[in-house]
This record gives structure tokens, C-alpha cells and sequence, in this order.
């Protein structure tokens, strides 16, 4: 109870730090996942078509996952915590407003287990350009004057609100060349795993790994292991060596735990599989034990983001897995 007063007094500090005032820009300081929006403010005046940077606060004592980022209720990113298990992140996101109105500016926060933060919201006002009516008069005379006419001012409206972007699930169809490993020298110390994905024009699958104890149950931490190659139609396959598993010997018996990242060609993430956990990895002279396996995640939604041909694609691993 001490440590959730002292955790909410850091936010509320942070908070007044980061200049986040008004109830529309924080959302649920009280427990759980947290976010406020830090600029712009609520009721802040932007300009027409120049880029703007969006700064908000996500925050979780169990650590944040993510942030979520939407404007009048079409999705506009979606941000990890770049530091894995950090309570406190900041995000940002350049917006550029191509019509003159009113936006609504709505983020939140997820936590590792999965629970979203309220929606902390600031409305703004976006203007238009605009003209100075112009008297135009004709020269007088003594005996005639003409009117002034003045020119009106153009209406803008708003235009009108485009629907959600399409979401979409990638399925990913695992297969293994064997269910049990060993390292120290004997044995199969080797696996291939390769993955078949629902969507054939996905350019890239990253691996993720992990090991879960047979005897304690504890885990690991998640290792990006390696770009898996393409086979053609959709299709990835990579070798898995024992020893080159982080932390290998850590345990004598355990599962290997893993999970499929899909990018495209731009290196943003399009879909994530389920964790996996269906192979072996044990010492030498040790009876393999199988410990229940991780609970399965369902895989998360993306927007449907195009993939453009832009070719080499880079080898920066995606961003850490989401616990």
C-alpha cells in the first residue's frame, strides 16, 4: 500500500512536471494503467497542415506494455515501451492536421497483463486560413457614389470523418523437425523451426526465445534469436542450436518458449504469433521433465499497413515481445 502512494505521488509529480492540467488530459490516476497527454493541451489552438508532436505519458507499477494513440476515433499508432518493464515512458507521435476543425485527441496504456488504461482526451482546434474582406470603392464624384462591396469570408467545414482503420489478424502455422534437444554432447542438439504465414507478401519473420524451468517454473527473459530466411509463398525457417539459446544452461530441464514477429518491408510490425511451447531442451544425462507450458497469448491486431518492395530490408530485430 506505501509503495502504490509513493508510485501515484511520482506520477502526479510527473504529471505536473510534464504540465498535463485539466481532467480531459489524464486518465485514471488511481491504479492500473495509466496515460496523460502532455501536449497539446486541452483546448489548444493548432496550425493548418505544419507537423505537430504529439508527447503523452503511459505508466503501470507492474510495468507498461505499450501506448495507444487515436484522433476523433481512427487508430494512429500504436507504441511500445521502448525499455521492456518500465513503469513510466514517454511517447511520441508527429501528427500533421490536413483539415481546419475540431480533433479529439484520445491515448492510452496497457499493462503486462493486458489490461488498457481509461482514454486521457484533449480537444483542439485546428484553423484554416483566412481572408480579410476587402472594401472596394469607387472613386467619388458629386453627384454619384457607388456602394462598397465587400467580399465574404469563405466557410470552412470540417470534412468528414473517415472510418477505423481495417484491422487484421495474421495466422501463423508453426511446424518443428523435433520436440527435444540436448546440449553437452550428446544426443540431437539441434531443431528447425519454421513458420508458415497466412499473408504470402509479408517480407520478413523475426524469432523470439525463451526457457521455461521444468522443476521451479520460472523463465528466462525474452532474446531476439535471429531473422528467419524465407522458403517462397509465405513460408520462414530457421536452425535453433542448444548452446546458442541465451542462457542455455540455466536451467537442466526446460521448455523452449517461442514466438513469431512478422514486419514488412518498412520494418513496422504487422502481426505476432501466439507463444509457442512445444520443444525440449535439457543437459546431458538429465531424464528430460516437460513443465506445463506458458499460457498462450492470442495473437494481437494490426492495422493493415502496405507493404512496399524496399529491398535489402534491415536486420535491426523488431522491438522486445510484449509479456
Amino acid at each position: 500500500m506505501k509503495m502504490m502512494r509513493t508510485f501515484t505521488m511520482i506520477l502526479l509529480a510527473a504529471c505536473l512536471v510534464a504540465g498535463c492540467t485539466g481532467a480531459k488530459s489524464v486518465a485514471n490516476i488511481s491504479g492500473g494503467p495509466q496515460a496523460w497527454i502532455d501536449a497539446p493541451l486541452d483546448g489548444s489552438s493548432l496550425p493548418l497542415a505544419q507537423p505537430y508532436e504529439i508527447v503523452f505519458h503511459i505508466s503501470d507499477l507492474s510495468g507498461v506494455m505499450m501506448g495507444e494513440l487515436s484522433i476523433n476515433g481512427q487508430l494512429l499508432d500504436v507504441m511500445e515501451n521502448p525499455v521492456a518493464k518500465q513503469t513510466l515512458a514517454t511517447l511520441r507521435k508527429v501528427w500533421t492536421p490536413t483539415e481546419p476543425g475540431n480533433y479529439t485527441i484520445r491515448a492510452r496504456s496497457q499493462n503486462g497483463a493486458g489490461q488498457w488504461s481509461e482514454y486521457a482526451e484533449a480537444v483542439v482546434t485546428v484553423g484554416g486560413p483566412t481572408e480579410t474582406p476587402t472594401p472596394t470603392q469607387t472613386p467619388l464624384t458629386v453627384t454619384e457614389i457607388t456602394p462598397i462591396t465587400v467580399t465574404p469570408t469563405p466557410t470552412f467545414t470540417t470534412a468528414p470523418q473517415q472510418p477505423p482503420p481495417q484491422l487484421v489478424e495474421l495466422m501463423f502455422t508453426p511446424s518443428i523437425s523435433t520436440n527435444q534437444i540436448f546440449y553437452g554432447g550428446c544426443g540431437t542438439d539441434s531443431v528447425t523451426i519454421s513458420a508458415q504465414v497466412s499473408d504470402p507478401s509479408v517480407p520478413r519473420v523475426d524469432l523470439y526465445v525463451r526457457l521455461l524451468d521444468a522443476a521451479s517454473g520460472n523463465m528466462t527473459e525474452w532474446s531476439y534469436y535471429t531473422m528467419m530466411s524465407p522458403t517462397g509463398g509465405g513460408g520462414f525457417s530457421t536452425n535453433v542450436t542448444a548452446t546458442s539459446i541465451p542462457g542455455y544452461n540455466t536451467y537442466s530441464s526446460a521448455t523452449l518458449v517461442y514466438q513469431f514477429v512478422a514486419t514488412n518491408a518498412n520494418g513496422e510490425i504487422v502481426g505476432r504469433s501466439p507463444r509457442i511451447s512445444d520443444i525440449g531442451v535439457a543437459a546431458c544425462g538429465i531424464t528430460p521433465v516437460r513443465p506445463p507450458v506458458e499460457p498462450v497469448q492470442p495473437p494481437q491486431l494490426y492495422p493493415i499497413v502496405p507493404i512496399v518492395p524496399i529491398y535489402p530490408i534491415s536486420t535491426t530485430p523488431a522491438p522486445p515481445i510484449i509479456k
